[in-house]
């Protein structure tokens, strides 16, 4: 399976020297070849200083073997400072039966036995190269994944679950679900990263604009790509695996890497 690199640059006043960071998401436990050989050296190569795995690296069906996407994710620390939050998919084993639960347990453990953390409504502080960062992971319920709906989250929500933002360092949010990327930059969050729509499954040729939001809506307002809004930047990987509907229309597999500079 093939992918793309696609790169983004974003400035913010509370970096003090350029940092890079790769962004993964979606691998739904997929070999992109060798083991994800090829993937996990071009993320090397990319000399990456932080690595964020916005969600759904592995399978939520607890029948389904998840060995790559946990090799995967065991591969990173080694690599540079690993992050991840939770996706539906892992979301879904988290609140499965007791085979699920043993899946996800096993995730956990093999992930923080790697070096990677975990934050699933929680927060890391974490400084590199001069710059104080904070690291919230958001890890949003099922019922706001369902199809066919609308669903809505605000700020007060967010401030709920993961707390009030700090000024005093550069705050960034791994929220697997893009949809509610406007609650998000209200909440206060600097550079938020997500995945999900699977780059929208067509996108056009054109414009590179997703056509295709999971909740079954045409044209989604964070469907993939880079967003700005007064500063702030948002990051939507199209995703490097596939799972029910494994269709893409002018619509690459990606890996996304991210230059931050101080603006």
């Amino acid at each position: 399976m093939s992918y793309v690199i696609t790169r983004y640059t974003a400035k913010n006043k509370k970096v003090r020297d350029p940092l890079t960071i790769v962004l993964a998401a979606d691998l739904h436990s997929a070999d992109t070849g060798g083991h994800n050989r090829g993937l996990l050296c071009d993320i090397r190569r990319e000399l990456p200083d932080l690595i964020i795995c916005a969600g759904d690296i592995v399978m939520g069906n607890a029948d389904h073997s998840n060995e790559e996407g946990l090799h995967f994710l065991e591969s990173l620390p080694g690599i540079a400072p690993t992050f991840l939050a939770n996706g539906n998919h892992e979301r879904r084993l988290r609140t499965a039966e007791k085979e699920g639960k043993t899946a996800y347990r096993s995730l956990i453990d093999r992930a923080e036995r790697s070096g990677a953390v975990i934050l699933n409504n929680a927060h890391a502080d974490v400084s590199l190269k001069g710059t104080d960062m904070r690291i919230y992971g958001a890890d949003l319920p099922l019922r706001l994944y369902k199809k066919f709906r609308k669903p809505h989250i605000a700020p007060p929500n967010l401030v709920r679950n993961l707390g009030e933002i700090t000024d005093d360092r550069l705050n960034m949010l791994i929220a697997h679900n893009p949809e509610f990327t406007d609650a998000y930059f209200d909440w206060g969050a600097e550079m938020i990263f997500s995945g999900h729509y699977h780059g929208g499954l067509v996108r056009s040729p054109f414009s590179g604009r997703a056509l295709l939001s999971p909740y079954g809506y045409f044209f989604p307002k964070y469907g993939v790509g880079h967003y700005e809004k007064n500063e702030k930047h948002a990051f939507v990987s199209a995703g490097l695996g596939d799972h029910a509907i494994p269709v893409r229309i002018f619509d690459p597999h990606e890996l996304v890497v991210v230059k931050l500079l101080p603006s």
